[in-house]
């Protein structure tokens, strides 16, 4: 069982040594004080395995694409990016396989050679870099210490349409965070970290088709 999982939507995975990694088919809606049951799994076993990694980025910007899907031709699997556009395809049959990336608001690109995997190895720096369609935006910022000023990372930035979460992110190192796909409409965007006290930002924030709205700043009381 997840516990302590902060209220938001979440792609969930389940893997195990010697078995194919499995995504949940459908994001997974965690409500605040309440239990999100019957998110459950078959894993399937597996023989001889490898394994794939890169960096998915946007064309225009160069940052990561974060959630960014990779997929494997004849395997029914997909792969993500973290929050540093990284993604690790393991657990994979040893073969040789078209690579594919896709993440709301670019369009899909494959990889323009085959790939192949050998048995214990990892086949590394299989990147993308996708471009934007302009039907989505972002938004960005960082969130610090109120105390002390110090970049505060793993915080978690959550925007909301209405009631509902249209899109989250956990900050970095640096305390820096991106919200990516968003609609153009206006968002009321939170953070929270444990053992500080939650902040909404005071203003509605305005995002538009193919921009960032930058500089959604918190500064979080201990």
């Amino acid at each position: 069982m997840c516990d302590s999982i902060p209220a938001g939507a979440y792609l969930v995975t389940a893997y195990a040594t010697g078995y194919y990694q499995e995504t949940y088919p459908e994001s997974v809606i965690v409500v605040e004080g309440q239990n999100t049951p019957d998110i459950d799994f078959a894993l399937t076993p597996i023989g001889g395995v490898g394994s794939i990694s890169g960096m998915v980025t946007d064309e225009v910007t160069g940052r990561p694409i974060v959630g960014a899907g990779i997929t494997l031709s004849d395997l029914d699997c997909m792969w993500f990016t973290d929050s540093t556009g990284y993604y690790i395809c393991d657990n994979v049959p040893v073969g040789v396989y078209e690579v594919d990336a896709s993440a709301a608001g670019y369009y899909p690109e494959t990889y323009p050679d085959s790939v192949g995997v050998i048995e214990g190895q990892n086949a590394p720096n299989i990147d993308f870099a996708l471009t934007p369609t302009g039907e989505f935006g972002s938004i960005s910022g960082r969130v610090t210490d109120e105390v002390t000023g110090l970049p505060l990372p793993m915080a978690h930035v959550l925007a909301y349409d209405s009631t509902f979460c249209a899109g989250d992110a956990w900050t970095d190192t640096g305390g820096y965070y991106l919200i990516q796909n968003l609609s153009a409409t206006q968002y009321i965007v939170a953070a929270h970290k444990a053992g500080y006290e939650d902040e909404v930002y005071p203003e509605s924030v305005t995002v538009e088709e193919g921009q960032n709205t930058p500089d959604i700043d918190f500064a979080l009381t201990p």
